[in-house]
């Protein structure tokens, strides 16, 4: 599997994350801990379902060769972080209102939504919202989830939700 470019390469920052047809994922160095995402998820599981984490690669591929089609897997370096979401209305990629919000108490099982957030401003989430929103000419409503890398202090983006 071929990862993302370093975030210093990509317009917006992101973890990085591959498919699993090699396998090989650079990681910032020991321990080796994976996230192995069933694309079932955008098929109709929400909220963490089907969110496998492995501590090293022997285990990561020891999983892989006991399923029948590695294809429906999304790889992901796991970071060490905390969740964040940024909520906007738009107008032709104009932010005529947001929130962002910090996930404070966690939720009743591991990569599930947190129970608890406070709302939070976070200037790198809100840059790089604007650049996008303005970059898609987005208009209507829209729900951008991050996390926080406390390591190297960026905020990424995992995933953009429409809504209505």
């Amino acid at each position: 599997m071929v990862p993302n470019r370093d975030s210093q390469e990509r317009e917006y920052p992101s973890s990085r994350n591959s498919s699993p047809s090699a396998c090989s994922i650079q990681t910032r160095g020991p321990p080796c801990r994976f996230i192995l995402s069933s694309l079932g998820e955008t098929q109709g599981q929400v909220c963490g379902a089907g969110i496998v984490f492995f501590t090293n690669q022997a285990e990561l591929e020891q999983f892989l060769r006991n399923q029948e089609d590695s294809a429906d897997f999304i790889i992901q370096e796991f970071i060490q972080c905390y969740d964040l979401s940024c909520s906007v209305l738009c107008r032709n990629g104009e932010i005529l209102a947001y929130t962002i919000q910090r996930g404070v108490i966690p939720g009743r099982e591991r990569f599930q939504p947190p129970a608890g957030i406070e709302f939070v401003h976070q200037e790198q989430v809100i840059k790089n919202v604007k650049r996008l929103m303005q970059a898609l000419k987005w208009s209507g409503i829209v729900n951008i989830d991050f996390i926080y890398d406390e390591n190297d202090k960026q905020a990424k983006i995992l995933e953009v939700n429409p809504r209505y």
